[in-house]
This record gives structure tokens, C-alpha cells and sequence, in this order.
């Protein structure tokens, strides 16, 4: 359970590059005084490069491609003065390619060749919410929501001949496909009651999947408000999510020459219980302190594995899935503060310490920092006609572990290849800054925004790098 020194995996720059092209649009229509119709649409194209193929001549690209479209109305109605209603319907529709590397079948022989894989995702989402008063004293929210989740995993092919590509664990030995779909969904209500200094929150969402079943997740609150600079804030509650299809059901996709990705049909859902709370200070109106502990517990929780697959004692792949595990907690303190900048903005500090363990292995949750925090300023100003508005941002991430299986492979085998007790590995604490700017003229504004903007080298997982300096700009119309 010993960390070890995180991995140097620095690569060229051959195929790492990306570009990420986003549409938005959004048209609103009164109605009447009390009801507003929205029609949103949104459009991304991506595609981001994993570098090149190992083998074959020349090498290939190994890239991602998304391309999704959502498009959907919302309605917003205050019914009478005690009820509000709010419902909304949305089509998610996603195309996912991805250029790798496979064996090819040519007559009797097995040839490494490229190879694309294609997935074809469409949702549909439906959810509702209405807010009733209740008197003086009590706030009624009820509300549900439904999502369709359709999947159709397409085989790898051969991208020059359209021919399936070679998978040993298949029952032909040919890439499969799979159509699959789930419904999740969920009813809730909640109840906030006042009574002189305090507030309470009660309520419960009853989830249902069309997999797994049903599960009650209750929730309770409760606020004590001594005057307008001091209150005290608790909250507990407990929560469900689901295995996704893909965790499930993702037919075999190599990812490289030694790991190939692979669902788990045999995943249960993960539950969380959370407790939450702490002191609340406000100081005239310009300064805000928030001081909170919490504490989650864990049951199930879905997390990576590696199977390491041996021919005459030598690694021969390692399958990558997930699994669950028993239990694992987390818990910590976090501290806020926001000082109010009259007629400028708000200067802002947040930290977080968590210490966490997965029970099973003896160590932390994998990726989860002991210490992080964020400072920053949020500034705008009109002049006359003309507004400037914008913010900076300066984050630190502590060193995060996480359990590596293939560093564990490259150890002396045990007696059973397959009982392998996985390192932990480090990786390093990075601070990144952040800037942007806005000019606005009436209805027209215009605007500059960049990320990262030290360039400072900053891994987020296990051989994932964050983008290098990146700015773009931005003009808009609003009428």
C-alpha cells in the first residue's frame, strides 16, 4: 500500500493535438406575463488524438471523434402565486468513432491492422418540478424525472475494407455488436418547513432502473439561523447510481497492443450515504465564511480492474473493466471566503482536505487529493454604455494516488498469476491559472478566455495530460 514514484510518460507530439468545436443556441418566448417557452440546441464536434499505432507500416493515427447533438423545449409557469411549474423534454444524440489498432483476419492467418469503432448513443429526457407554498411556513417540491438510454456498440472494423476485425473472446471470433438500452428514472419530494430560528428539509426520491430495480434515497436538513451574520448548516442523506451501459455491456475494444477495454455484466449499483455540516458567518454584507465537515460511506462502489492475462507465465494482455468493491469512505473539512468588492466584484478562497480509504486494498480512493484550493477575483464595471467584466483564477491540485495493476504485472508473479496486489502510484501536485475577459457594447459583446495560461505540465490521470496553454476568443448578440 506504499506509494511509488509517479510514471514519466511523456510522449511526442505526433497525433496528441485536439480541436473541439461547440454551437449554442437558445430562444425564449413569453407566452404571457407568467409563462416563458425555451428552445435550446446544442452542437459538438471533437476529435482528440492518443498518439500513433505501435505497429504497421506507417504507423496510424489512435484519435476519438464525438459528435453530439442536443436539441429540446422547457416551460416555465407560475400557475398563481403559490405554484410554479417547470417542465422539460430533451433528444441527446451522440456519435462516438474510435481509430485504434486490431488483428485482422486474412484467410487462416491473424495481421495487425487498423481498425474503427463506431457508437451510436440516443437519449431522451423528460423531467418535471413543481414548487407549492404551503402558508407561511412550509415549501412543497415534487417533481420526476426520466431518462431513455438507447446504445448501439457497432463491431471494430478494418477501416480500409470494412471487414470485421479478429476477437478471440467472442463465441465466432469476429468483433461483435451489441443494441442496448436502459431507463432510469426517479419521483421525489420534499418538504421545507420554518419554525422561528429554524428550517428544516425532509424529503425522499424513489429511483428507479430498468436494469437493477428500485431504490429510496431520503434526505434530511436542517438550518438554525441565529441572526443575519451567524447560522449553522447540517444536511444527511443517501444516494443510488446505477452501472451505465457502458460499464455493462461495451463489447472488447483494445486500446493498445497489451490492454483491451471490457465491460462487466455482473456490476451491482454503488450507494453513497452522506453527512454534511458546519458554521455559516456573514460580516455587513462583505464578507462570507463557510467552515464545513463531512463524512461519506460507501457501499459497492464501482472502481477500475485489471485482469492480467498470462501465456507459459509471460503478460500477454491486461483487461481492463470495472468491479466492486465492499465498502470505502471519505471524509474532511472544507473552508470558504468571499469578500464582496463594492461596485468591482468579489475576491474568493476555497480548500478542501479529504482523507479517504478503498477498504479492500488499505489506501486511498483513487485521484482524490489530501489538500486543494482555489483563489480568485471576479470583477465588473460598467462605463457608461460599455461593460467590463471577467475573472481570475489560480487552482491547486495536491499529489493523488491510484492504483496501477499493469505496474503490479511487470513484479515476480505469485503462485496464481491472477492474485496480483496493484502499487500505488503518485502524481504530482500541479497549480494552474486561468483568465478571462469581456467587453460588452449594448448587444454586442465580445470576449478573450484562456486556460492554463502558465503552461505548466499537468498530469490528471494515469498518462492523461491536461491541455497546454489554450486561448481563444469569443463575440456575441444578444437581443
Amino acid at each position: 500500500g506504499h506509494p511509488i514514484a509517479h510514471h514519466d510518460r511523456m510522449t511526442n507530439s505526433d497525433n496528441y493535438g485536439y480541436y473541439d468545436r461547440r454551437i449554442f443556441g437558445k430562444l425564449g418566448y413569453a407566452l404571457s406575463s407568467r409563462a416563458t417557452l425555451t428552445l435550446q440546441a446544442r452542437y459538438f464536434d471533437s476529435d482528440l488524438g492518443f498518439g500513433k499505432t505501435e505497429y504497421g507500416t506507417p504507423p496510424s493515427n489512435i484519435s476519438t471523434l464525438g459528435r453530439k447533438f442536443l436539441i429540446g423545449p422547457s416551460l416555465k409557469m407560475n400557475i398563481s402565486p403559490t405554484f410554479d411549474l417547470h417542465i422539460a423534454a430533451y433528444y441527446d444524440g451522440l456519435l462516438g468513432t474510435f481509430y485504434s489498432q486490431g488483428i485482422g483476419r486474412s484467410d487462416s492467418t491473424l495481421d495487425t491492422a487498423g481498425s474503427v469503432w463506431k457508437s451510436q448513443s440516443n437519449d431522451v429526457d423528460v423531467d418535471a418540478q413543481a414548487v407549492l407554498k404551503l402558508g407561511s411556513r412550509n415549501t412543497a417540491t415534487i417533481g420526476f424525472d426520466i431518462l431513455d438510454n438507447m446504445i448501439n456498440f457497432g463491431p471494430r472494423r478494418n477501416p480500409a475494407t470494412g471487414s470485421l476485425m479478429y476477437d478471440p473472446n467472442a463465441p465466432d471470433s469476429l468483433s461483435d455488436s451489441a443494441n442496448k438500452s436502459m431507463i432510469n428514472g426517479g419521483v421525489y419530494v420534499q418538504d421545507e418547513m420554518r419554525y422561528g430560528r429554524f428550517v428544516g428539509i425532509a424529503g425522499a426520491r424513489l429511483d428507479y432502473n430498468s436494469v437493477f430495480g428500485a431504490a429510496i434515497c431520503p434526505k434530511l436538513g436542517l438550518v438554525y439561523k441565529q441572526n443575519d451574520m451567524f447560522r449553522l448548516k447540517f444536511s444527511a442523506g443517501r444516494a443510488f447510481r446505477a452501472p451505465s451501459l457502458g460499464e455493462l455491456y461495451l463489447p472488447d475494444i483494445p486500446i493498445n497492443s497489451g490492454t483491451t477495454l471490457v465491460a462487466n455484466p455482473l456490476l451491482v449499483p454503488e450507494y453513497i450515504w452522506t453527512l454534511d455540516g458546519g458554521p455559516e458567518f456573514d460580516f455587513l454584507r462583505m464578507m462570507n465564511v463557510r467552515i464545513a465537515g463531512f463524512y461519506n460511506y460507501m457501499n459497492d462502489l464501482i472502481t477500475q480492474e485489471v485482469i492480467n492475462q498470462y501465456y507459459q507465465q509471460f503478460l500477454q494482455n491486461a483487461l481492463l473493466s470495472h468491479k466492486n468493491i465492499e465498502n470505502a469512505w471519505s471524509a474532511g473539512a472544507e473552508a470558504s471566503l468571499q469578500f464582496r468588492l463594492p461596485k468591482w466584484g468579489m475576491f474568493f478562497f476555497n480548500y478542501t482536505f479529504t482523507e479517504s480509504e478503498n477498504e479492500q486494498m488499505h489506501g486511498p480512493l483513487d485521484y482524490i487529493p489530501q489538500h486543494t484550493f482555489n483563489v480568485g477575483v471576479y470583477f465588473g464595471k460598467a462605463f457608461g454604455p460599455v461593460t467590463v467584466s471577467g475573472s481570475i483564477l489560480e487552482d491547486y491540485m495536491g499529489s493523488r494516488e491510484y492504483l496501477d495493476f499493469q505496474e503490479a504485472a511487470l513484479h515476480p508473479l505469485p503462485s496464481n498469476p491472477q492474485d496480483i496486489s496493484p502499487a500505488y502510484v503518485t502524481l504530482p501536485s500541479y497549480f494552474r491559472t486561468d483568465a478571462s475577459v469581456k467587453i460588452a457594447y449594448r448587444m454586442v459583446w465580445i470576449g478573450i478566455e484562456g486556460l492554463n495560461l502558465t503552461n505548466a505540465t499537468i498530469m490528471e490521470e494515469a498518462g492523461t495530460f491536461a491541455p497546454p496553454r489554450f486561448v481563444w476568443g469569443r463575440v456575441g448578440v444578444k437581443f
